[in-house]
């Protein structure tokens, strides 16, 4: 009687472990705000442009602080006088 009891509260253990990492793993996922940019590039919905809105193909850009744009050739020409980093 002893071993059922201790195998029940061995088995309640290892359930309430395993709902707590799973539960852990799905806010850790829900959490990321990471867009990788070999995504973006794949889609076929096409952007809009960061300074005309046009929805057209971008090429992506960062400023100095670090902020991601996404520039159409039109307006790069524009934003050339800009310290853009090409990524």
């Amino acid at each position: 009687m002893l071993w059922y009891m201790l195998f029940g509260i061995g088995a309640i253990c290892i359930i309430i472990t395993l709902g707590i990492k799973l539960k852990q793993r799905r806010e850790k996922s829900s959490r990321s705000n990471v867009i990788y940019l070999k995504d973006v590039r794949m889609q076929t919905k096409l952007q809009k442009c960061y300074k005309c809105k046009k929805a057209k193909k971008l090429r992506f850009y960062s400023d100095p602080s670090g902020k991601v744009t996404g520039i159409c050739k039109e307006c790069e020409t524009q934003a050339g006088g800009q310290k853009m980093l090409p990524l």
